[in-house]
């Protein structure tokens, strides 16, 4: 499929870079959902302070940023919470609002859009990453804190557990509370170099079977 193609576009550097290696004759554009000025509620610059999770993410229902955000709230709050992204669901705009309003209403740091630089930073910067939906893809904040070689925390779905073997996986929101008490350790178990492998190996068996067709 890919010999076909005049050109790929993916949502990050990490991915450009991991797929220059493998069709190095196709040109790759970056397009990404993360930008510096819009849907910004705390239109303020970020220096963390102290330790953090960090959620980059859209905000659909499904992926339960307000469940994160109540345990966050119901916690005593030893390790911060930072979101970014964009926090719209035009499917369902009372949870929106409802969403917004979780978040004005706690001392969550919520830095809507960011740019690359900055998202990197935050990458580098923070504990832990956090992903707690109900259902995934192949998640790209995932694959990010992977390259960045971060802990994650992850809900306990199959498809977490698909795209990587070992991490912190949760059931619930009292789990989560627990996190941010500081009550659970957050053991980073994860062979990175082992996962790497097994993305290339997974992208260059995809690339045979297409060419197979």
């Amino acid at each position: 499929m890919f010999r076909f193609c005049d050109q790929l576009v993916v949502q990050n550097i990490n991915d450009k870079c991991r797929l220059q290696k493998l069709v190095s004759t196709i040109p790759i554009e970056i397009f990404s959902f993360y930008e510096m000025k819009r849907n910004n509620l705390a239109n303020v610059e970020f220096t963390p302070k102290e330790s953090f999770i960090l959620v980059a993410a859209q905000g659909w229902v499904h992926k339960r940023i307000d469940k994160i955000i109540e345990a966050y709230a119901n916690s005593s709050k030893k390790i911060s919470l930072v979101i970014i992204g964009k926090l719209h669901d035009q499917r369902d705009l009372n949870y929106t609002k409802r969403l917004n309003d979780l978040i004005v209403s706690t001392n969550v740091s919520f830095l809507g859009f960011v740019s690359e630089n900055k998202k990197i930073q935050l990458y580098q910067e923070c504990l832990a990453v956090l992903n707690f939906s109900v259902y995934e893809g192949w998640n790209s904040s995932v694959e990010e804190a992977l390259a960045y070689e971060k802990p994650l925390i992850l809900s306990d779905t199959h498809f977490h557990r698909d795209q990587v073997g070992n991490a912190l996986f949760v059931d619930s929101v009292e789990d989560l509370t627990s996190i941010f008490s500081g009550q659970t350790e957050i053991e980073n178990e994860i062979d990175y170099q082992a996962q790497k492998q097994r993305r290339l190996e997974t992208v260059k068996n995809f690339i045979i079977s297409m060419e197979m067709l």
